[in-house]
């Protein structure tokens, strides 16, 4: 669900929404503590003017990736484009 409203987001308002938009999307899993399931979205341009509101996607997953307990979420309006870093623990058996 997370993927899909960062892709729909994009493809609406972000970088998706012009020829030359890119997104780059990186995870790893990291074994700390815990299993993280750490993912990078960049967008790059369409140039961002400013931070607009967070929107219902947004909100949504700050709220479900918060809400994980050691979950994070990091959202920036860059100019040059979104960025999203995202920590979501894994219960792995």
């Amino acid at each position: 669900m997370i993927i899909h409203e960062l892709g729909t987001n994009s493809a609406k308002y972000g970088s998706l929404s012009a020829a030359d938009g890119s997104v780059e999307i990186t995870w790893a899993i990291e074994r700390c503590k815990e299993n993280d399931l750490v993912l990078d979205w960049i967008e790059g341009g369409p140039p961002v003017a400013q931070s607009p509101p967070h929107g219902f996607g947004l909100g949504l997953i700050e709220r479900e990736v918060s809400q994980s307990p050691g979950g994070k979420a990091q959202i920036d309006f860059e100019e040059d484009g979104l960025r999203v870093n995202l920590r979501i623990p894994l219960e792995l058996g």
